[in-house]
Parts: structure tokens; C-alpha cells; sequence
């Protein structure tokens, strides 16, 4: 997770859409509107004559920016050959004249791709109906089954290394030396993170533990998207459903895209549902508990390190600490249950006739 595209200076909208025009060769642009959302560009959709639309990403050049948009360029040029090979439920990128899909402009850099008109599912899944919930099964594990590809000799790989490890230590050694002088945002995270450090050193040393046991499993790797949150999901006015953002496309174990939805409310359904759609899959529930350790702390030292490390304001500050506690620290009594109830699903899903 990258910081928030909505804390960045952008450039004049009229001057991006002319840009984006004369760059990408397209009609004339009627409208240039922002979308909401983002954590590592800020978008915009571009309604041109003719009746067609575009998405422009705008990626400045922190150095967050830059790892976002290397993931992206990198993995752009292999969406078209997965629409080839039998996933045709993705926008299509859109290159240059002369087939380059990233172009620069001023300090920023641009990508375009086709805008996919729809609606995302709604945020609480218990609203979703029945049909919804298979297309999603059915959608992941379509994807799922592509791993014979020739696109598979090109991605990451899952190594299951623990990259935030590091940094985490890291912040917790300076929180330690804070005092007053520093920004109410720095002693705020250290108010919050030293007296749970013995907490989140354990949480480490388990998803150490799980890194441990998966790779050791040597689990098959399938292609996954691996960030299959409701918000990267568009339901088109057709019936269709379409996955979005792909800077994380990797080769990975199933329960990596799986993660995201098998201990919510339609969870049973939904990995019955992917088995029957891909016979033969084997899952695992240590490998669902490692995915659920791994998210939430890589999540947490993004939000970390940028309070640390980056002086965004109070207000940047404060959000950040909301969302430390929102989506990671209050998850943490809760993550071997989330686990263990995936298990007795994993284990209702094999029944016959489910």
C-alpha cells in the first residue's frame, strides 16, 4: 500500500487532458472528471467524442510513486496477452503511437486505459447476492487456471519474504529515541505502537512461522492479481465482472486472491463455488493465516514509515493513525480466528453435494 494520491500537488486537469490527447492520440476530450479513490495515482476519466471514455492515472515521482508506476509499467504490457489467453474481464492499457504505455509529463508520469462503465459491488458484502458471489469464484479461478501460460515466465514469483520486517524494526528503533520536539504525529505512533511492541514482535515472529510452513509446502503458483478488495472490482451495466488495478499480477499460491473474501459473510459459498469452478485446487488454511499475518503488516509499515519518515502535515498525520488502528492493530486479536474459521470452510466446501 502506497500513500494516498489525495495528498499530492497535481497538475492543471485541462492541461493533463491536452497532454494525455496529443500523447496518446486521441479524439477530442469533452470531459475530464477525477475518481475517487487511489492510493498510488490519482485518476481521471476522460469522455471523448464518439462516446468512448479512458482512465488517465497520474503517478508522481516520490519514491512511492516510482515503485507503484515500475509495477505497473512492468505488468502492462502482459494485459493484452491475458485477454489473449482466455481473461478477457480487465481495461484494456492503451499505449503511445510509438507502444510505449507510460508517458512523462513535467513530474509526473501517465497511463491511460480503457474506462470500464459500472459500479463497484457494494462495500458490505452481505448485500451481495448469491449470483454476484460466483462470479467472483468463477472469475478468480478462471484466472487461476492461466498458470500454464507463457505469461508465468515473466512475473514475480512468491518467495514469501516478509519485505516490511525490516522497516518495521527499523521505525520501532526510532520511535523508541522520540521526544518532544517531534511532530504530534511521530509521538503519537509512538504512544500507540511502543506499548503493543511486544504484541507485534509476536505477530512477526508467528507470520515468520507461517512463511516458514508455506514455503515449505511448496505449494502450486497460479497467476494471481493479489489485491482482489471490493474497490478493484467493477460490475458493468452488462452483467459483467471486471477486476481493475494489476500492478500486483504475480505468480503466487491460489489462497493469495482467495484471502480476501473466504472469512467474510459469503466465504463458505464462495470457495465452494472456486472448487467446482477449478477442480482439483488444493488449499490451505495455514496458507489463508500466513496472507492474513502478511496484509495486515504491510499494510501497517506503510502507514508506519511514511509517518516517520515523511512530514505531511497533522492532518496527514492524524489519518494515518485512524487507519493504523481501523484496518491493523484492531485486527490483531482476530487474526488466528479469521484462520481458523477459513479452515472449517475449506472443510464444508470438500462436502458432497455442497
Amino acid at each position: 500500500m502506497a500513500p494516498s494520491a489525495a495528498e499530492q500537488p497535481w497538475p492543471d486537469e485541462e492541461m493533463l487532458a491536452a497532454h494525455a490527447r496529443a500523447q496518446f492520440g486521441l479524439p477530442a476530450i469533452r470531459c475530464i472528471s477525477a475518481l475517487p479513490g487511489g492510493w498510488s495515482a490519482r485518476s481521471y476519466r476522460l469522455d471523448v467524442t464518439g462516446g468512448s471514455a479512458f482512465v488517465l492515472k497520474v503517478y508522481d515521482r516520490s519514491p512511492d510513486g516510482r515503485q507503484w508506476l515500475a509495477a505497473s509499467a512492468e505488468r502492462l504490457p502482459l494485459l493484452p496477452r491475458l485477454r489473449q489467453a482466455g481473461f478477457p474481464w480487465l481495461p484494456a492499457p492503451i499505449a503511445t503511437p510509438a507502444g510505449s504505455f507510460v508517458e512523462p509529463f513535467g513530474d509526473f508520469d501517465l497511463l491511460l486505459s480503457e474506462y470500464v462503465p459500472g459500479d463497484h459491488p457494494p462495500a458490505d458484502s452481505a448485500a451481495w447476492p448469491e449470483s454476484l458471489v460466483r462470479h467472483l469464484a468463477e472469475r478468480v479461478a478462471a484466472l487461476h487456471s492461466l498458470v500454464g501460460s507463457e505469461l508465468s515466465a515473466t512475473l514475480p514469483r512468491e518467495d514469501y519474504r516478509l519485505v516490511f520486517r525490516a522497516p518495521l524494526l527499523a521505525a520501532l528503533e526510532r520511535l523508541r529515541s522520540v521526544g518532544p520536539a517531534d511532530r504530534p504525529g511521530v509521538i503519537g505512533l509512538r504512544d500507540l505502537l511502543l506499548s503493543r511492541e511486544a504484541e507485534l514482535l509476536r505477530l512477526l515472529r508467528r507470520t515468520e512461522q507461517l512463511a516458514d510452513g508455506a514455503r515449505g509446502r511448496g505449494a502450486a503458483l497460479v497467476l494471481c492479481h493479489a489485491d482482489l478488495h471490493q474497490q478493484n472490482l467493477i460490475l458493468t451495466t452488462e452483467g459483467e465482472l471486471y477486476l481493475l488495478d494489476w500492478e500486483g499480477l504475480r505468480l503466487a499460491p491460489a489462497e493469495q486472491d482467495l484471502f480476501f473474501w473466504a472469512d467474510g459473510v459469503h466465504g463458505e459459498a464462495l470457495l465452494g463455488h472456486y472448487r467446482r469452478a477449478r477442480s482439483g485446487a488444493c488449499l490451505n488454511a495455514d496458507t489463508f493465516a500466513y496472507y492474513y499475518h502478511y496484509r495486515n503488516l504491510e499494510d501497517l509499515e506503510a502507514w508506519v514509515s511514511r509517518i516517520v519518515n515523511l512530514d505531511r502535515g497533522e492532518e496527514a498525520d492524524r489519518r494515518d493513525l485512524d487507519a493504523i488502528q481501523e484496518y491493523c492493530l484492531r485486527w490483531w486479536n482476530d487474526l488466528a480466528g479469521a484462520a481458523e474459521r477459513v479452515r472449517r470452510r475449506l472443510e464444508a466446501s470438500t462436502k458432497p453435494n455442497d
